[in-house]
């Protein structure tokens, strides 16, 4: 990862300090989003059984890759420079996504994406997204082997395209000289929780950057059932934690925080977990489009607006916007884990240095 562009992601976080601060302390308004995120499509081509996104029975009607383009543009004339973070549903599942990926690239717009790897089977799809120059990209591995990750994302053969296609990105940055970090993320639950230390090596051994782990939630009948570790389970499940945690501090690439990894006992026991943060900001940062263009910070309050009828000033200096940043700045629900976790500064800057710095290290070919 070249160090200009850490300074300039680091810049960028610096500069949105002071209007939070002064938002705050004063109420005075002078916030411009900088977590902006692209929901492209709920649609997904797997079958995870922590997830609902493939059992929906319809979808939204999707607005087009040439609207996505007109919003981004809206976006970068209102707040200058910055990072989007694409997701879904599986986002390679819409078509013309690489496009949108391209444009990205062509107007300096920095990016990154979670996907299930699946598209990286094919050699074109993987040189013209490294072309690109993505920041970050981000791969949902369940398990280290194939009884476990592909039995919880629904495809056999899953884990074998995915450690092909992590070789194979792996192998065009390094001929086409390009750099960027590989995430592995990490849905924790009683099937993997197990294994999860011998992920954090699989993840290591196939050339990821680094691992961040998340506990499930309950949102399908499997995550209310099988997938919910028993309390005879939270023992074993604690030994488990505490060994991540001794290999974290060893050096292992583990971005989860002790805090976080150790939360997720209380988490399973359904107990609140304190957050890392006490005020949340996410109304003074996040701007996340979904797929048919209405314009969220967090689901559990209005949407600020929509991308097809209004451009992004609009949408956030807004009334609806503005109060719902009043709303999410008194809200108490402490959020630890999941899209409306709330990071400090320091943290946020640990993380990124931790990310990025590995992912400057020289590595032999996979």
């Amino acid at each position: 990862m070249d160090p200009a562009v850490i300074c300039r992601l680091g810049l960028r976080k610096l500069s949105s300090m002071l209007p939070e601060a002064i938002y705050l302390n004063t109420d005075v308004d002078l916030t411009r989003p900088s977590d902006i995120r692209a929901t492209v499509t709920h649609r997904c081509n797997y079958k995870c059984l922590h997830c609902a996104c493939w059992r929906f029975e319809s979808y939204p009607q999707e607005i087009s890759i040439d609207q996505w383009k007109t919003a981004l543009g809206s976006i970068k004339e209102f707040v200058g420079p910055y990072r989007i973070q694409f997701h879904g549903g599986e986002p390679f599942v819409k078509k013309g996504f690489l496009d949108l990926l391209e444009f990205c690239g062509k107007e300096s717009i920095d990016f990154g994406l979670i996907t299930n790897g699946s598209a990286f089977a094919s050699d074109r799809v993987v040189d013209r997204l490294v072309a690109t120059r993505p920041l970050m990209i981000e791969i949902s591995v369940d398990g280290p082997s194939p009884e476990v990750h592909d039995r919880l994302r629904g495809v056999p053969g899953s884990l074998e395209c995915i450690s092909a296609g992590t070789r194979k990105l792996w192998n065009t940055q390094l001929r086409l000289g390009i750099r960027f970090p590989i995430r592995i993320k990490a849905t924790l639950n009683a099937v993997n929780y197990r294994v999860m230390p011998d992920l954090v090596t699989w993840a290591v051994d196939r050339g990821a950057t680094t691992i961040d782990i998340m506990p499930i939630f309950e949102w399908t009948d499997e995550t209310r059932g099988e997938l919910w570790p028993s309390p005879a389970d939270l023992v074993d499940l604690q030994i488990v934690i505490e060994e991540l945690v001794h290999m974290k501090a060893a050096g292992a690439p583990i971005e989860t925080s002790e805090h976080k990894m150790r939360g997720m006992l209380n988490h399973f026991r359904r107990e609140k977990v304190p957050p890392e943060v006490s005020t949340c900001r996410i109304g003074l940062r996040v701007f996340d489009i979904h797929p048919a263009g209405q314009v969220f910070s967090c689901v559990d309050y209005a949407a600020l607006g929509d991308v097809t009828r209004q451009s992004a000033r609009e949408i956030w200096t807004g009334d609806v916007a503005r109060e719902v940043r009043r709303q999410t700045v008194a809200c108490t629900k402490g959020c630890t884990y999941g899209c409306k976790e709330s990071k400090s500064m320091v943290q946020t800057i640990k993380r990124g240095l931790m990310v990025f710095g590995l992912s400057a290290r020289p590595k032999a070919d996979r």
